[in-house]
């Protein structure tokens, strides 16, 4: 039995999510928490390139890798939630599950999209457009066309949540079916969807549609295949083949072969990463590190909460008269706003999302326990 970050040791069930979820006997998933934390530090990077834009030639490459890809890390995220939701959740209820995924998502969203709405009217955030209905269609996941011409909600970052919603409602009707008809169901829905999306281009004609009929939502479907070959013990691929994965999926992934993150092969190396990891750690075993399956359990707090730190930094770095446009300047703030991001994002961790999530689940399982007739 390993340790986790604290030093606690790990029962037979590993945090995932946030939430302790079965896994099978062994595996604690420990390359899938890390491979979170990697996803989540590569779009604060892409966030960060465009908060000072006299710094970003001095801070983005365009060679044989390509900053601007930093961004499909949303891929990988996509490719773990499939999988994840298909590797634990053999012995669950729909009306679990969903109460479990809403316990998870909405807490820390609506606080810091609350924390936004607050820094709005104290003159902060000026460039984001805040009205009734926009709070109302961000808090409740329903995708919109932003005054920036993206779908996006008022906290950015949350545009991967309305995506995410879709799947897990997808996912909880699924439930009722067997593993393999889940699979099955779920992928022959998506792939419609993503063919139904090659007559939309517009964002604007219909919000909703254009964001899940894009080929993003491919990447659920193969992280749940990876997921049903994961719990059928499956995965038995040498080695090396694992290495080639990985290393050709990232090259892949943030190379200038990828001309849109919208394209349908941009699904194709979030998948070989996650089945690399994932197939290597069932063969050989991935050891324990702390300060990456500590970034990995934090990934949630540094995904929406980075974007408040970087935009606070590059204020005061303006204030303060550091606006020099050289590599130095560049380079100082690029290492000050990310180090900042990141060590704020755990405070979030810390303080507000685990203490959430803890008290809540710890409800949910009185509640359980209180009536265990509603599970029969």
């Amino acid at each position: 039995m390993g340790v986790d970050a604290g030093g606690r040791p790990l029962p037979e069930s590993i945090m995932v999510d946030g939430l302790s979820e079965p896994v099978a006997a062994g595996h604690k998933l420990l390359g899938v928490q890390y491979l979170r934390g990697v996803a989540a530090l590569m779009v604060v990077y892409f966030h960060l390139l465009g908060q000072i834009p006299a710094y970003t030639h001095f801070l983005d490459f365009h060679t044989i890798l390509d900053s601007l890809s930093l961004g499909t890390g949303v891929h990988i995220f996509f490719v773990i939630s499939g999988f994840i939701m298909m590797a634990t959740t053999q012995r669950i209820l729909p009306r679990d599950f969903v109460t479990r995924r809403l316990i998870r998502i909405i807490p820390l969203y609506w606080l810091l999209t609350a924390a936004l709405i607050g820094l709005y009217n104290l003159h902060y955030f000026q460039h984001t457009r805040v009205t009734p209905q926009l709070i109302l269609k961000s808090l409740l996941f329903i995708p919109y066309l932003s005054s920036s011409g993206r779908v996006e909600p008022l906290l950015i970052p949350g545009w991967t949540l309305n995506v995410e919603m879709f799947f897990y409602a997808t996912f909880a009707v699924a439930l009722w079916v067997s593993r393999a008809q889940r699979l099955l169901i779920t992928t022959f829905c998506f792939i419609a969807l993503v063919f139904a999306g090659l007559a939309l281009s517009d964002p604007a004609d219909s919000p909703i549609l254009w964001l899940i009929t894009r080929a993003w939502m491919l990447d659920f479907c193969t992280g749940m295949l990876i997921g049903h070959v994961y719990l059928q013990k499956s995965l038995n691929l040498p080695t090396w083949l694992c290495g080639v994965l990985v290393f050709g999926g990232f090259g892949l992934l943030l190379s200038t072969w990828l001309e849109s993150d919208e394209s349908a092969l941009s699904v194709l190396p979030a998948t070989f990463i996650l089945l690399g990891v994932v197939a290597y750690e069932v063969r050989e075993g991935i050891a324990l590190r702390r300060i990456p399956l500590l970034l990995g359990e934090a990934s949630y707090s540094i995904y929406l909460s980075h974007t408040f730190v970087l935009g606070f930094v590059s204020v005061i770095w303006k204030r303060a008269g550091l606006m020099t446009a050289d590599g130095l300047h560049a380079a100082t703030f690029a290492i000050v706003s990310f180090t900042a991001a990141i060590g704020c994002s755990l405070l979030v961790y810390w303080w507000v999302e685990m203490p959430l999530l803890q008290g809540l689940s710890r409800r949910q399982e009185v509640t359980r326990i209180r009536h265990p007739a509603a599970d029969s």
